[in-house]
């Protein structure tokens, strides 16, 4: 592993996007659990979104009243008012969170597009935690347009989350299938792993035996020399859909890949983040 990739483990946040939705709050909940067991910072990212103050400015737009039930005109002076009250919310939340876990954790509210600020706001030393769902009636349980977008982004590292982590005696997988970008993100699931006292599987992608011998060596001297191994397991496939029953018959508390792997090219790793319930994380 070279001293770029060692450096490229080095966790100073964790980022949250948080917003009035329930699955963003989980997701908070649940980073300020991991900042606590990992010594690490967290960072509340409450973006006004522009889009929707705009919408409220002009004069035949409409919204339905929360307890009415009935259409109305938008009052931008409305909108503003409950962006704030969700902010304060959000940062008693924070408040809270703080007292409990003893952590630090603090709330930064920008204006903008969610992905344009939060692209703003983190560095590649942080860890972006997202909520799996977003907020369409249309498409319940599906990815939310942020966290798509996101897992896209190659210099970031991003937790999915959908709910909060499986408790109980499950591993932390990692997919090794090529030395470098497999280090970054076998050194990621290593910190996972320890910091919940968890055991580690190995994924490696079928092939030739002298390849998957060769991984396999590459990893577990890697581990051997940080303290620590894992089990193995060779994938019967090298798809999205492979990975997705790997974690689904080990019950895998969090998977980590990383982006480069042929695994997830196009749109697969938004579908492999759909096709499972534990935490999905991407590195680079």
């Amino acid at each position: 592993m070279t001293d770029e990739a060692r450096r490229d483990d080095t966790i100073r946040r964790l980022v949250v996007l948080v917003d009035a939705s329930h699955p963003s709050r989980a997701a908070l909940e649940e980073a300020a659990k991991l900042a606590a067991r990992s010594g690490t910072e967290l960072l509340g990212l409450f973006v006004e979104e522009e889009d929707i103050l705009r919408s409220a400015a002009l004069p035949f737009t409409q919204e339905i009243g929360p307890t009415s039930g009935t259409l109305r005109p938008m009052d931008p002076a409305r909108i503003e008012r409950r962006l704030r009250g969700q902010a304060r919310d959000i940062q008693q939340l924070l408040r809270g969170l703080s007292e409990r876990h003893a952590i630090t954790a603090s709330l930064e509210v920008a204006r903008g597009g969610v992905v344009a600020q939060a692209l703003a706001y983190i560095t590649p030393e942080d860890l972006i935690v997202v909520g799996k769902t977003g907020g369409s009636v249309l498409r319940p349980g599906r990815l939310g347009s942020t966290a798509r977008h996101l897992i896209g982004e190659a210099s970031l590292r991003v937790m999915v989350l959908e709910e909060p982590g499986r408790q109980g005696e499950r591993p932390t997988m990692v997919l090794f299938d090529q030395p470098e970008p497999g280090y970054r993100a076998l050194a990621t699931a290593l910190r996972i792993a320890r910091r919940d006292s968890l055991s580690l599987t190995l994924l490696l992608p079928p092939a030739d035996p002298e390849t998957v011998d060769d991984l396999r060596r590459r990893a577990e001297t890697w581990l051997a020399d940080q303290g620590a191994e894992a089990d193995v397991q060779v994938l019967a496939g090298t798809s999205w859909e492979r990975l997705a029953q790997a974690v689904h018959s080990r019950e895998g508390r969090a998977l980590v890949v990383s982006r480069s792997s042929p695994a997830l090219t196009g749109d697969n790793g938004a579908r492999l983040v759909e096709a499972v319930i534990p935490p999905v994380v991407f590195v680079p």
